[in-house]
């Protein structure tokens, strides 16, 4: 299977409801489910750090940790696991960082 890069637009707008949310959340589906893949770069993962919040303002940051913890879990997503894992762990417990 081939993989793409996933963009951090594509996590947000799944989560809004806007021109391009029906879509979006269809690819995270098929993320979810493993029917298709995409590397997870980390700066995807910063991006989403001070983009949702701005985007969604209930988005707290303890709700973004959440997100990204579960972004991790999805069965298409490639990445460094372990290493953002505790990256996104370290920085939900950890005000000001």
């Amino acid at each position: 299977m081939t993989s793409g890069i996933l963009d951090t637009n594509i996590l947000i707008s799944a989560l809004m409801n806007d021109s391009t949310s029906a879509e979006c959340g269809e690819f995270v589906e098929l993320l979810q489910r493993g029917d298709v893949s995409a590397r997870l770069g980390v700066l995807v993962l910063h991006e989403l750090t001070y983009a949702l919040p701005r985007a969604l303002p209930q988005m707290t940051r303890s709700k973004i940790a959440t997100y990204i913890l579960e972004i991790l879990s999805w069965r298409g997503i490639e990445c460094d696991v372990p290493l953002l894992l505790a990256t996104a762990e370290a920085w939900g417990g950890t005000p000001g960082l």
